[in-house]
């Protein structure tokens, strides 16, 4: 029988160390226009686009780097539809 069976699972060695922990937060969104966060969004996504080229080639040092990304452009996602929704609020309410 192999010995590992009932073995407690040790915690992951891969954990993030804190040059790839640099995520957005939403409180740093909350202040940028409606420019500044598409141009953010943009970025975000070229610099994905770049990383998914690197995995693709077996070069890629960080892939955690990608689902923060993916994250963080979901965040920005998040901000635009809300800044877009309000905005389309306004000019109902004044009616």
């Amino acid at each position: 029988m192999n010995g590992s069976v009932g073995a407690v699972r040790q915690p992951s060695s891969h954990r993030l160390d804190a040059a790839q922990t640099n995520f957005m937060k939403f409180a740093e969104m909350k202040d940028m226009t409606l420019v500044e966060l598409s141009a953010k969004s943009r970025d975000l996504r070229h610099e994905m686009f770049n990383l998914r080229l690197q995995q693709a080639s077996a070069q890629l040092e960080k892939p955690a780097r990608l689902r923060l990304l993916r994250r963080d452009i979901a965040r920005l996602e998040t901000r635009i539809s809300q800044l877009r929704a309000r905005g389309a609020e306004l000019p109902a309410k004044a009616m």
